[in-house]
């Protein structure tokens, strides 16, 4: 493999964002804070977020729990608005949930109707939005053989393993055929071996649908394995800490990734970046 190398950066949230590259913005915060009203005082989550999103990237976001990682999703899926700052997608100010900003949103649990078949929770947003049913009807047999679900189409997701339940989540967020792919811990509750099963396919599925995936994740190996760019949040009120560029050869072999050349120079930074924001320091 081809030697590599990776860079860091540290600072405050207001000086970490990415500089333009040879890649189109997608999506952008701009100084991003968000409160909830508490017992007495509110409670800021977030503190000053600016990041820019380059189309067509793999964005993973780490930090210590509750600092705010699901939040800043939720933010720019329009589900929360700050309480102070201004979040853009392709331009277009985010201000409520906006169907026409591309974006597919993939939660910790899978939120797939029991009552539906694989292919009807994959048709649902289809149908929503209208699609006349002999497009949809192909349409959903391309994105569940494509996540390996093909022979699949009749089952109910209670029939299923929870990483063919993942998989019927990705197809159904893929089926309208968003932009950006936002994904929060997607792969935390299974098993290893299931996890670096489907690390490894959405990685082929991110290659072949050139896609944006901005991804939070707790575990530094799958962000180092999946991402162009890893965010460090501090502890909460979360602001951006700094940001490892991982320069890791691609194809990845997230079964192997140890062996890439440069990984023990990624892993040791993003460490670094990360250990004094955990509870223990």
């Amino acid at each position: 493999m081809s030697s590599s190398t990776n860079k860091s950066s540290q600072g405050s949230s207001e000086g970490s964002s990415v500089k333009p590259g040879d890649r189109a913005s997608i999506i952008q915060l701009q100084k991003v804070s968000k409160s909830f009203p508490g017992r007495g005082a509110a409670v800021e989550v977030l503190r000053n977020v600016s990041l820019s999103v380059d189309e067509n990237t793999f964005v993973s976001i780490v930090g210590p729990s509750g600092c705010g990682k699901t939040t800043l999703l939720n933010l720019v899926a329009g589900f929360l608005a700050p309480s102070q700052g201004s979040i853009h997608v392709r331009g277009t100010l985010v201000h409520g949930i906006n169907s026409d900003l591309g974006l597919g949103y993939i939660t910790q649990d899978n939120r797939l109707f029991p009552w539906l078949t694989l292919a009807g929770n994959v048709e649902f947003p289809l149908r929503a939005r209208r699609v006349p049913k002999e497009n949809r009807r192909d349409k959903v047999a391309n994105l569940l053989e494509m996540v390996g679900l093909k022979g699949f189409e009749e089952h109910y997701p209670y029939e299923l393993s929870g990483g063919m339940q993942k998989r019927t989540a990705l197809a159904q967020a893929l089926s309208y055929d968003p932009d950006v792919l936002l994904m929060d811990e997607p792969f935390g509750s299974l098993d290893a071996q299931t996890r670096m099963l489907l690390q490894q396919e959405l990685l082929k599925i991110w290659k072949r649908t050139g896609k944006t995936i901005l991804f939070v994740t707790h575990d530094i190996v799958e962000a180092l394995a999946l991402s162009d760019r890893v965010v460090v949040m501090s502890r909460r009120p979360g602001s951006i800490k700094g940001q490892l560029e991982v320069n890791l050869s691609r194809p990845r072999d997230v079964f192997h990734i140890h062996d890439h050349d440069g990984y023990g120079d990624c892993y040791r930074a993003l460490w670094h970046l990360l250990r004094s924001e955990l509870p223990e320091h």
